[in-house]
């Protein structure tokens, strides 16, 4: 008697062994449903806008297969880069596979990965500071600060006319005005934000607790001398002025005429005058928000909430 019991034995009846099955080696088999033969008819064409072709970038150690469309943005690096001809195989041009990518030298894998969640949101965008620091870095770093893009997200999300730079300075602008003075002033300059700059040298000037030199570790000797000079300017004419503003309609002491130079309207001009030639000289335009209406803002809020 075999070891083995009867009821693990299933021999096939008659009837299943015919099912899906050819009877021999020469009976055509069943016609199959599937999408293959779909390419093959001349009448079938690509939808211009949802065919997508992926590409492969290395960044790090980190592979990214991502919608090649979302970065053929007209006056990016990659729109230079894309349209360079290749006249190799297909298989063979770099981003095409994992094993031939497109290398970001130099890029943090934390902050590309940002750049996607930006480019390709499939849900609500939620970036730390840091994270949109880095979208501000790398949208600057390859042209996007003009870039419109059209692209919809496997959710189906339709970013309209979405501008990447200004998204993550608008979500940047906030943060930015609760940083010490000396950081707002550095990343201004390094991402070239024209009201980040603006706005953080007024409220250098404005600011009324005595300066240290740690204050001003982080500023080059230029930028420093001159806000020490409108400090000074600012201070030596409210000393001999009025006190009030016919600008802003503002009572600050017992004249009734002329103009107090120590108003905040007064050092806002004093700022654009010994630093114009600087906010004229960054190529990129002011595409933010005002730091100091936000701070205005915030106030508002909290005295309605009082």
């Amino acid at each position: 008697m075999s070891d083995i019991p009867e009821w693990t034995s299933f021999p096939a009846r008659e009837e299943e062994s015919a099912i899906g099955i050819p009877d021999s080696a020469d009976a055509p088999a069943p016609a199959s449903p599937g999408p293959s033969t779909a390419c093959a008819n001349p009448l079938v064409r690509r939808d211009k806008e949802y065919y997508f072709q992926n590409v492969v970038f290395r960044v790090g150690d980190v592979l990214f297969n991502v919608p090649k469309q979302g970065f053929q943005v007209p006056g990016t690096i990659f729109e230079a880069m894309f349209s360079l001809p290749t006249g190799v195989d297909p298989s063979e041009v770099e981003g095409s596979s994992d094993e031939r990518p497109i290398v970001l030298a130099n890029i943090p894998t934390n902050h590309f990965r940002s750049f996607l969640k930006v480019l390709y949101p499939l849900n609500e965008i939620k970036l730390s500071y840091d994270g949109w620091v880095g979208v501000l870095a790398l949208s600057t770093m390859w042209y996007f600060q003009e870039a419109r893009i059209k692209f919809v997200s496997l959710s189906t999300v339709l970013i309209k006319g979405t501008q990447i730079r200004q998204r993550a300075i608008s979500a940047l602008t906030p943060l930015v005005a609760e940083k010490p003075l000396p950081e707002s002033i550095t990343l201004a300059k390094e991402y070239r934000v024209q009201s980040w700059l603006r706005d953080s040298y007024t409220r250098f000037i404005n600011r009324p607790e005595v300066l240290t030199i740690q204050d001003f570790a982080p500023l080059d000797w230029e930028t420093t001398a001159k806000l020490f000079c409108a400090r000074d300017t600012a201070a030596r004419t409210g000393l001999t002025q009025n006190f009030y503003c016919n600008t802003c309609n503002i009572w600050t002491g017992p004249s009734y005429s002329g103009n107090n130079e120590r108003c905040h309207c007064r050092r806002k001009e004093l700022v654009e005058k010994l630093f114009g030639d600087e906010f004229a000289a960054m190529i990129i335009s002011d595409d933010s928000v005002d730091l100091s209406k936000v701070s205005d803002k915030k106030g508002k809020k909290k005295k309605n909430r009082e």
